[in-house]
């Protein structure tokens, strides 16, 4: 044996043989490098359909959303205006209301801090400073 691998036939043979299990080494790594690369693409393209799916879907949520929004706008001003000409035609719409009223709605009105600063809580104070405190205080003013 050790003669056959130093006698020149022996030496072609060892070096065909390395050939060849190199070719082979190459091809095998070559073959799964592009299964792996096949994988890759694969799985890349997957996740480009999964994304277009999720966009899609989302898209179609907005545009539902949005239907709903403009359907409930629609309602609202709707209702709006059958409230509006409810009150307009209502049997005394009319006539002026009383002045009293008015006057201890606003006196209730001007007793909130939100409102206490308001020109014409501003003329109900000047008035009557009994029943209004000044503005800005936390309390409410008595019942009148």
């Amino acid at each position: 044996m050790i003669a056959l691998m130093l006698s020149p036939i022996g030496r072609t043979i060892g070096v065909l043989a390395a050939l060849v299990a190199a070719t082979v080494a190459f091809g095998w790594w070559s073959y799964h490098r592009g299964q792996n690369a096949e994988k890759g693409r694969s799985a890349a393209a997957e996740g480009r359909a999964a994304v277009s799916a999720g966009q899609a879907a989302a898209s179609g949520d907005a545009a539902k959303i949005t239907d709903a929004a403009v359907t409930r706008d629609r309602i609202i001003e709707r209702t709006h205006e059958i409230n509006r000409q409810t009150i307009i035609t209502a049997p005394g719409a009319d006539a002026p209301l009383d002045r009293e009223l008015l006057r201890r709605a606003r006196v209730g009105l001007c007793g909130h801090a939100a409102y206490a600063g308001d020109p014409g809580c501003a003329e109900l104070r000047a008035a009557d400073r009994a029943v209004l405190p000044p503005a800005g205080s936390a309390g409410r003013p008595p019942s009148p």
